[in-house]
């Protein structure tokens, strides 16, 4: 990966990676959050492979981001939720 950067708003956070030159083989990306007690959460996929059909919880681990940037919409509710608004 040649570059990352993330930020963010009181709402979402935005993250976007480049690479030199699309990575051999690669069908996407899967995406965690990792709060502050190091705990890791794939992020929820809204986007599926053709042929297939969005389903309720699934995650980037099921079907990976297929483009460069991600937007963790759910950030916020998270932070609402365990007070802890720090994420990597």
């Amino acid at each position: 990966m040649q570059n990352a950067v993330a930020f963010s708003n009181n709402d979402v956070v935005t993250i976007a990676w480049s690479y030199g030159r699309r990575p051999d083989g690669c069908i996407g990306f899967a995406i965690h959050r990792i709060d502050a007690s190091g705990v890791e959460t794939p992020l929820p996929s809204h986007a599926v492979f053709p042929d297939y059909k969005i389903q309720p919880g699934q995650t980037t681990d099921e079907f990976p981001v297929q483009k460069f940037y991600w937007k963790d919409v759910y950030a916020r509710l998270e932070a609402e939720k365990t007070g802890n608004r720090t994420f990597r």
